[in-house]
């Protein structure tokens, strides 16, 4: 969904846009001149083992990480309020996690909110180890 645009005097544009929906690439197509490609849609997979219970404790382990970042001498702004959806809601701790680009990416593309906030906790607690040894606390 395109959120804002904004055309140049040279003609280029530039968008803010989120996503909505997932999608997965079957093919890629020549990227002349950008990148190209089929797509399907990649819907999540409904949670089993995953509930509310999961989603909050993630959630404080997601505003711990960001709070202790503030330590750090590098404010992150307002945390924006979380979804209480299992999908939604764990897609938004995923994109907000302070991990690198590929582990995030892993996040992104799991199955569903079981796999993503398996994945989630542990990796906050990684990052959290992270930030508390940067602050000199382990």
């Amino acid at each position: 969904q395109i959120i804002e645009a904004e055309t140049f005097a040279d003609g280029r544009s530039a968008l803010v846009a989120v996503g909505t929906r997932r999608y997965r690439v079957q093919t890629w197509l020549p990227d002349d001149p950008y990148p190209q490609a089929d797509i399907e849609e990649y819907p999540d997979t409904p949670a089993v083992v995953a509930d509310a219970d999961t989603l909050h404790a993630t959630v404080t382990k997601l505003t711990n990480c960001l709070a202790r970042i503030g330590d750090l001498g590098q404010p992150l702004g307002p945390i924006p309020e979380i979804s209480d959806d299992l999908e939604l809601g764990s897609m938004q701790i995923a994109a907000l996690a302070p991990i690198g680009a590929f582990d995030k990416q892993q996040m992104l593309a799991a199955p569903g909110p079981d796999e993503r906030l398996a994945l989630l906790g542990p990796a906050l607690d990684e990052a959290l180890e992270l930030i508390e040894f940067r602050l000199g606390e382990r």
